[in-house]
């Protein structure tokens, strides 16, 4: 039986960049064209206590919509197309036909039948439906939305193409939206030139370069990355309070594989790699990767990317065990190999990956794993660092923040580690399995130890999970 929907479409509209900046040509890096053909849109979701009075809905949703326009003229790219140059390699037109769509909406609901937001049944209505992209030389790179709820709570929600942006890029975008609709400028100008991603002619690779580390195809091919649910898989978003986080830190940092500090993302990885491994009872000499992006902001690309790069500066890197050597060691082996894979990505590993991919594309190889989500790895992103929780449309603090998966969709092994509305270390971590493996997760005593709390209907199995430790040499 077909499920009523509660959020009600009630205008759609393009939002055009200036005329006067038609037409340009954008080209794209070897990082966005990596991503370029991903058939899905990255999808987020911010929720905010608007209070927002019924006889206004109309006014603001006027506001919203010019405010975009304005931050459309600083982000043009988004409102342009994708075309094969000469020579077949992906760029971005944008002309006269292009633009994104804003799609005004109202919901039959109200956000406190959701205590907690995580649940929130309505949150595949809060971004525009289709969300595969069929033909991406005719989809806009970006589609935004604004529900309006009847207790006036306001849910925005923003979709864009891999194509031009990572998902720093997207939230920094949503992050102008805010600054423009409440002051008309915003703290920081976008900088949209690739070319400090260019390869060097002619690419010098220097250091070998896996050939799983980076998941990429020639443009114009095109692949589903998710499968389908119908495959028994299972999505959950656990909560790991900033006290659960520094214990387990501190267990790691006092481990026999310690090696100093350990970051926030080491130390939820490794527990992640490391439970997830045991649920799935892998075969002890099967290997496992944990695939991370690391990002080429912050330093690691010289010379420095400029603060508001705008468009793809993140790489995978992966670090590989055997499932039983991993499932059998203190917890602080897996955080030692993430770490040690983190380490390795430096400037010349960046600019070899930039150049490889160059050599790459020449050839018309495909490159990565036809099946990303095998049932033994785990592919992980990461949005901690990126300013999620530091949107201002005059309504104070999102209530929460969601990156989600297309409906219906989702990849066994799939993570998003993402910030917590009450900051700090504070986390909330995605995790898609396959029905039977997440049960067993749950069932994990070490694992659950570091959550704080669990949903109703998760207790019973922690009640009935097996009551053993995770000591210092083995599970």
């Amino acid at each position: 039986m077909a499920i009523k929907k509660r959020v009600t479409v009630n205008k759609v509209s393009t939002i055009f960049p200036s005329l006067t900046k038609l037409p340009c040509v954008y080209s794209l890096s070897n990082f966005d064209l990596v991503n370029a053909t991903i058939p899905t849109y990255m999808q987020v979701v911010y929720y905010f206590n608007a209070g927002t009075d019924a006889n206004n809905v109309a006014l603001l949703m006027e506001s919203l919509r010019e405010a975009l326009i304005e931050t459309l003229e600083i982000f043009p790219v988004l409102g342009g197309r994708l075309r094969n140059a000469d020579g077949g390699r992906l760029e971005v037109l944008l002309n006269i036909g292009g633009g994104i769509p804003f799609y005004e909406a109202t919901a039959a609901a109200r956000l406190e039948e959701w205590p907690d937001l995580r649940d929130c049944s309505l949150e595949t209505e809060l971004n525009p439906e289709n969300v595969m992209i069929g033909d991406f030389k005719c989809a806009p790179l970006a589609r935004a939305q604004a529900t309006v709820f009847k207790c006036g709570g306001v849910a925005l929600g923003f979709s864009a193409s891999h194509a031009v942006s990572d998902g720093k890029g997207a939230t920094e975008f949503m992050k102008a939206w805010g600054e423009i609709y409440m002051r008309g400028n915003v703290s920081l100008q976008p900088y949209l030139d690739r070319s400090l991603l260019f390869a060097r002619d002619p690419p010098i690779v220097t250091i070998p370069i896996p050939r799983h580390i980076a998941s990429m195809q020639i443009p114009g091919e095109s692949m589903d990355p998710f499968p389908s649910e119908t495959d028994g898989t299972r999505s959950k978003i656990f909560c790991f309070q900033e006290h659960n986080i520094n214990e387990l830190m501190h267990e790691i940092e006092q481990g026999p594989y310690k090696y100093g500090r350990a970051t926030s993302f080491e130390t939820l990885s490794a527990l992640l790699w490391l439970s997830v491994t045991k649920a799935r009872k892998q075969e002890i000499n099967c290997d496992t990767r944990y695939t991370f992006p690391v990002s080429a902001r912050g330093g690691r690309w010289q010379p420095l990317l400029p603060e508001g790069y705008f468009g793809n500066a993140v790489i995978n890197s992966s670090a590989v065990a055997r499932s039983g050597e991993l499932v059998s060691q203190h917890i602080s082996y897996a955080a030692r190999m993430i770490h040690d894979s983190v380490r390795l990505v430096d400037a010349e590993f960046l600019r070899s990956m930039v150049d490889w991919l160059e050599l790459e594309l020449l050839e018309g190889r495909l490159v990565g794993e036809p099946n990303p989500f095998n049932g033994r790895d785990l592919i992980t992103t990461s949005l901690v660092n990126f300013p999620t929780y530091d949107l201002n449309f005059g309504w104070g603090r999102p209530l929460h923040f969601s990156f989600s998966l297309p409906s219906g969709s989702s990849g066994d092994g799939l993570v998003y580690i993402l910030s917590a509305p009450q900051g700090g270390r504070s986390r909330h971590v995605a995790v898609s399995l396959r029905e039977e493996h997440m049960t067993r997760l749950l069932e994990d005593e070490f694992f659950v130890q570091f959550l704080s709390e669990l949903k109703t209907s998760d207790r019973h199995l922690k009640a009935n999970a097996t009551m053993h430790k995770h000591q210092a040499n083995g599970a």
